[in-house]
């Protein structure tokens, strides 16, 4: 296939206007190949391999992207083909580094692609370029990408290069004249060749891609005895040899079970030898023991068997449990086996390893520590000051509480987003500030009312102004109550609609009185209806009445007879009131206001009085020690303290840190073997499940602590040694998460195993595989099966996989040798066989997804040529598709557009069709490889 003719264009533009002398001429020029010298910076926005990518996949196609979806074919100079197809101006090439073949600077930020021989047959066919350039839409717009069709060989080095595909856009870039060519840059028979580098970078080719590398893995089910070493005790020490021990035992050599933190599934510890095992349980106890006793009181003489301390080796647990190391089911298993001893003793190992860290972040843990609990000590005073305060303010009045808390009212809110006191006192018709004024402070402060000089009235008016708000100031401060009156008795404006005067007698309350909107009074007795007690003229001419409008109508017949009937309708005796012996108390008669109703200005006068008395209702509760003060204090507290209680104290300076480590990542690279003995039998791409020992998990952690401990008493640190550093031993991906409680809290009659929480049950699988080499960030998680009754099989839906459960930890042992851990027992990610006539127990598959960050294509490896014939499905399209016989294979050098079967459909889809449908046929989906469980594990 040629490639198209040039396509012309002439415009004439002819203009006619009032003015114009002379003919206007503006010439239009169309930008080729021919004017492009190079790109700008940013405009490829991935290259893919990556510059100096050194495993590249050798079945995949090398990739350009550029953000301006239509830069490919900009500047192409010829005309689409019959078919429609369009050719772009400039190509992907990728071509081995060998003698002959270079990439060189030219000077001026220019770089030039040097191909020494045969360059025809080494660079893409240009007749095949527009089926390897293709726009994939999306939202901006589009992407443009260029493939890169060549076949790449394993295991070689690569120069990749943007070219220009034109002759014009060769001879623009290596600084030559123009000759107005639409020729490709090269042909078939080419053979030295130059040209422009727009971009290039190198890679090299791996063994396998992804599919190829996943396929290698194997089930490899471990040894039975995986995890598990004969520890030799054959002679210990002094005091503890077999032939010291049991004459029986001499001349032979004595081994102990030691079992490391993964074990086979269903592996069992081997029985200790007897009378072995009992023996050296004894002269070990004996010794620890005597280690632990107080000394012999003293006596005449020294005696060094007598006098002199006990050198012992280390009681495990003794520096953390009170009981230990002898007091408690889990200590004796702990101190008096070999295996679990020689567990500690690797823990301790480990701590030593790295004590001078460790000792530092100590020290720096104390410093914060002390810190914090100054904090601690000054926010208690805060509390204590705090619940004196609000103590004395529940038992002041509230006009007095309002004065003494003035500097807070800006401040002080009935809840998150409410008005503060201030606000609500400015959004009221009679401020009740005043109270709080310094015209009334300074009126108190005279101590007497005989002591105010003559004219000063302000603070009698300013108390009369408030009623009984200022009388209570005035009635708490001033010596013998205040001998003032307001200047006027409550007249009916005093009221608005909405308010209320709330009526209390001795016995109770006995009703309200509440102004109406057209100046009326109405008085509801209690048990009641509201029965007007004066109409708008009464409560007019009730004004110039000497005892005030409202105890002129509560003194008149109409009023005693209604409070009468109020009372009357009351149980017990029944009597007359008379009004003087009533409380007049005004109320708000409109709900309190929402929260988020803090704009006090726009509230209405019920509305504000409401909010304004439950706020100086609450003053003590707000200013009492609340939630605020006690977030403050350190995290590591005492305990919860009950709602209303003070403050507590952090707890001692040991327990304000702890060692956030996982305690496996010390020896999982240094000592993989002493960790799970028999891992590195696990033979290349083979897996192996196996299953957590927690036994290890809590020795380990025991004498890790106990060394802490050691150390830190001999190096002074002011810290209680009974305290538990280290509380996790896997690399756990929620950092909260412990393996352990607090040793001190640990139970006496519980063995080692139940110490660990969360569950003592793990599966834990073992890989070793190219695959996790190559492509480090694979997923794997573990996928619950389904057992298909009438296929006889397991199988997996999408149900299941929506179920997926990833790993809790994982890690390394050595390099090479990867394990990642779930919390499940071994036997349900196994399974198992129908019983009592249920059904098959399914478990689990452990799947290997390929991670998929931007779009991949390619083809299968090469298998076998396919002899001209059409692939199944698309899953099955490999190399050999494209050739008829080996020789073919063996010739090819680029992926043809055109391949014998390119018009027959796969799945809906033409290889012929055009860049769409070869984009389509060739991208690359994440490859996901499941293996069940009961395929990895022994039978």
């Amino acid at each position: 296939m040629g490639l198209p003719p040039v396509g012309a264009l002439a415009l004439t533009l002819a203009i006619e206007a009032e003015g114009l002398t002379a003919p206007v001429t503006h010439e239009l020029t169309l930008l080729g190949p021919g004017d492009i010298a190079g790109l700008a910076e940013g405009v490829i926005i991935r290259r893919f391999p990556e510059a100096g990518e050194r495993a590249f996949e050798h079945n995949a196609f090398p990739l350009v992207e550029f953000a301006d979806a239509a830069l490919p074919w900009r500047y192409t100079p010829a005309a689409p083909s019959p078919e429609g197809r369009l050719a772009p101006w400039l190509v992907l090439a990728a071509l081995p580094e060998e003698p002959g073949t270079r990439i060189r600077a030219a000077g001026g930020g220019r770089w030039l692609l040097e191909i020494g021989a045969e360059a025809g047959a080494r660079l893409p066919r240009p007749e095949d370029a527009y089926a390897f350039a293709h726009v994939q839409e999306d939202a901006a717009g589009g992407t443009a990408r260029i493939l890169c069709p060549t076949r790449l060989d394993p295991g070689r080095a690569y120069i990749a290069a943007l070219v220009p595909l034109f002759e014009a856009g060769r001879r623009a870039g290596l600084g030559l004249a123009p000759d107005g060519s639409a020729a490709p840059a090269w042909g078939a028979e080419t053979g030295a060749l130059t040209l422009p580098a727009y971009a290039h970078w190198r890679f090299s080719t791996g063994a396998a891609g992804f599919e190829e590398l996943a396929e290698r893995i194997f089930p490899a089910p471990p040894d039975p005895r995986l995890g598990r070493r004969p520890l030799d005790v054959t002679d210990p020490g002094p005091g503890f040899a077999a032939a010291a021990l049991s004459p029986r035992d001499a001349g032979h050599r004595v081994s102990r079970d030691y079992a490391g933190v993964m074990v086979a599934t269903g592996s069992a510890a081997e029985a200790p030898p007897e009378p072995h095992a009992t023996l050296f349980a004894a002269a070990l106890k004996e010794v620890l023991s005597a280690a632990g006793a107080p000394p012999p009181k003293r006596r005449a003489g020294y005696d060094p068997r007598r006098d002199d301390p006990v050198l012992a080796p280390p009681g495990y647990g003794a520096m953390q449990h009170p009981a230990a190391p002898l007091g408690t089911d889990w200590a004796l298993e702990l101190n008096l086996d070999p295996g679990l001893r020689a567990t500690a003793g690797l823990a301790a190992r480990a701590f030593r390893a790295r004590q001078e860290e460790y000792v530092a972040l100590a020290w720096e843990a104390l410093e914060e520590a002390r810190a914090a609990s100054a904090e601690a000590r000054r926010l208690r005073t805060a509390a204590h000051v705090s619940a004196g305060v609000a103590r004395r303010l529940g038992r002041m009045p509230r006009g007095l509480v309002l004065q003494v808390t003035r500097p807070l009212h800006g401040a002080l809110r009935t809840a998150p987003g409410a008005p503060s006191l201030a606000a609500l006192m400015e959004a009221l018709p009679r401020r009740p500030g005043a109270a709080a004024s310094p015209v009334l402070a300074r009126f108190i402060a005279a101590r007497a009312r005989r002591q105010l000089k003559p004219g000063r009235r302000e603070g009698p008016e300013a108390a009369a102004e408030l009623g009984g708000l200022g009388e209570e100031i005035l009635a708490a401060r001033l010596p013998g109550g205040t001998g003032l009156r307001p200047r006027s008795a409550p007249a009916p404006k005093s009221l608005s609609p909405g308010y209320a005067l709330e009526l209390s007698a001795p016995g109770g309350a006995a009703g309200r009185l509440r102004l109406e909107e057209d100046g009326g009074l109405t008085l509801a007795p209690v048990g009641g209806p509201a029965s007007p007690l004066l109409n708008a003229a009464e409560a007019r001419a009730a004004r110039a009445h000497p005892r005030g409008p409202i105890a002129a109508a509560l003194t008149g017949a109409r009023g005693r007879a209604l409070l009468a009937a109020g009372q009357g309708a009351r149980p017990g005796p029944r009597r007359r009131l008379s009004p003087g012996a009533l409380t007049l108390r005004k109320v708000p008669l409109a709900a309190a206001p929402r929260a988020g109703d803090f704009a006090p200005r726009s509230l209405s006068a019920p509305a504000a009085e409401a909010a304004f008395t439950a706020c100086l209702d609450a003053l003590p509760q707000l200013l009492a020690p609340g939630p605020r003060l006690a977030s403050r204090l350190p995290l590591q507290t005492a305990g919860a303290a009950p709602a209303g209680a003070e403050a507590p104290l952090p707890r001692a300076l040991a327990q304000s840190f702890r060692f956030e480590v996982a305690a496996v990542r010390d020896i999982q690279m240094r000592a993989p073997q002493v960790l799970v003995p028999g891992a590195g039998d696990v033979p290349l791409n083979g897996a192996a499940l196996v299953a957590g020992n927690p036994t290890f998990l809590a020795a380990y952690l025991a004498g890790l602590n106990h060394e802490a401990a050691r150390e830190f008493a001999w190096r002074g640190l002011p810290l209680p040694t009974h305290d538990t550093w280290f509380d996790r031993f896997w690399a756990y991906d929620d950092p909260a998460r412990r393996d352990i409680a607090p040793i001190r809290s640990w139970p006496h009659d519980g063995r080692l195993a139940k110490q660990v929480e969360g569950g003592a049950e793990s599966t834990i699988l073992l890989i070793r595989a190219e695959l996790l080499e190559r492509y480090p960030e694979t997923l794997i998680y573990a996928v619950p099966a389904l057992w298909d009754a009438k296929a006889g099989a397991r199988r997996v839906t999408k149900a299941e996989l929506a179920r997926a459960l990833p790993p809790s930890f994982e890690g390394r042992l050595g390099p090479g040798l990867r394990y990642f851990g779930w919390d499940l027992p071994a036997a349900e990610m196994i399974g198992g066989a129908a019983t009592g006539g249920q059904a098959k127990a399914p478990g689990w598959f452990i799947a290997l997804e390929e991670p998929l960050f931007a779009p991949r294509f390619g083809l299968d490896a090469y298998e076998a040529p396919a002899a001209g014939q059409p692939p199944a499905d698309l899953d099955a399209l490999h190399w050999g598709h494209l050739v008829a016989d080996e020789a073919g294979w063996q010739a090819l050098r680029q992926a043809p557009a055109a391949p014998p079967w390119a018009g027959t459909p796969i799945e809906g889809l033409r290889w012929d069709a055009g860049a769409a449908a070869v984009a389509a046929m060739t991208f690359q989906a994440p490859v996901r490889v499941l293996i069940h469980a009961d395929r990895l594990v022994s039978p």
